[in-house]
């Protein structure tokens, strides 16, 4: 019990400081491409590394089938992949700061519009991870309340108070913001991949993976969000998994679980590929294949000093993926 907590208490700190970085430092005409969860966007070293002080793991670009805790990732085991909507799939920085200048134009100023985007993201990113805690809380109650909506509504109120815009965005404005966490665009070739994942099939000619989101946000954004897959590529998820799921946020293990009980398949038949090393970790964690896309751009380290954490790819993009299973 001792050891679990320990390291619930240190994926929790691994949580906030990734998100303390991720935007302190984003000069005000540097907002394109932010992916979330990534605190150094520039970092183009591909390596993965442990901190068992003789035992650093390094990920070569062109053999991603490494050998983790004397175990060799078996590609022909996967039936399932899931992938985090908001960062390994989506440009969900630049999409959420567009959609919001586009519904206040009229309303704020280019800087007021921007310092609200980039506020609800850094808030977003600081703030799920606590709702975790409170969760865990016997006597914190959200009742029948959506904790992924609550997040979003406390942090723009928060925001728009802060930077007293109350009497420049009416009401009808400020709802309709919520609608640009469900419409965003994709890192590039994201379509193309997933579409070639769907076409893969055994030797019996069936359907080789089944596939879903697996991310922070309730059912409806996360529906809305993957329809730009359908109508671009005619590929649809076989599951949904969000936070309304369960309640929780990624990485608690509540949230992992749900894949594994909802579609009855092993652990190791799970491919969950994160958008954030935090995530990434967690997954490893639970004891499901892990992959940390766009991890490029920033270390993977291991803070546990448990190869059990130690994750089994780091792509510099999705089209990455295919190379796992070819």
């Amino acid at each position: 019990m001792k050891i679990t907590l320990s390291l619930n208490i240190t994926l929790l700190l691994l949580v906030a400081l990734t998100h303390l970085l991720l935007f302190a430092a984003i000069p005000a005409n540097a907002i394109k491409g932010i992916p979330i969860g990534q605190p150094n966007l520039l970092l183009r070293q591909h390596r993965t590394i442990s901190n068992n002080n003789n035992n650093d793991k390094v990920v070569n670009k062109n053999n991603f089938k490494r050998t983790i805790n004397g175990k060799r990732f078996d590609p022909t085991k996967i039936k399932i992949i899931t992938f985090d909507l908001f960062a390994a799939l989506m440009d969900t920085g630049t999409s959420v700061i567009q959609n919001i200048n586009q519904l206040t134009k009229g309303y704020l100023t280019d800087k007021e519009s921007q310092d609200l985007a980039i506020g609800w993201l850094t808030h977003y990113g600081e703030t799920f991870w606590q709702y975790n805690s409170l969760l865990r809380d016997p006597e914190m109650t959200f009742g029948n309340k959506n904790t992924w909506k609550l997040m979003l509504e406390t942090g723009l109120n928060y925001l728009i108070k802060k930077l007293n815009l109350e009497k420049k965005l009416p009401l009808t404005i400020r709802n309709q913001l919520y609608s640009v966490w469900g419409k965003l665009i994709p890192w590039p070739n994201t379509g193309i991949v997933l579409t070639k994942l769907r076409n893969m099939t055994n030797v019996d000619g069936s359907k080789r993976f089944l596939f879903g989101t697996l991310s922070n946000g309730d059912y409806d954004t996360l529906v809305n969000a993957t329809k730009i897959f359908k109508d671009q590529n005619n590929f649809n998820f076989d599951y949904i998994f969000g936070s309304t799921n369960t309640n929780y946020f990624k990485p608690d293990p509540t949230f992992y679980a749900i894949v594994e009980k909802t579609t009855g398949f092993r652990k190791e038949e799970i491919l969950h590929v994160a958008g954030s090393q935090y995530d990434a970790m967690g997954a490893k964690g639970y004891g499901y294949n892990a992959a940390w896309n766009m991890g490029s751009r920033d270390e993977y380290i291991n803070l546990t000093g448990n190869d059990k954490y130690d994750i089994d790819f780091v792509f510099d993009s999705i089209e990455d993926i295919l190379k796992v299973f070819q």
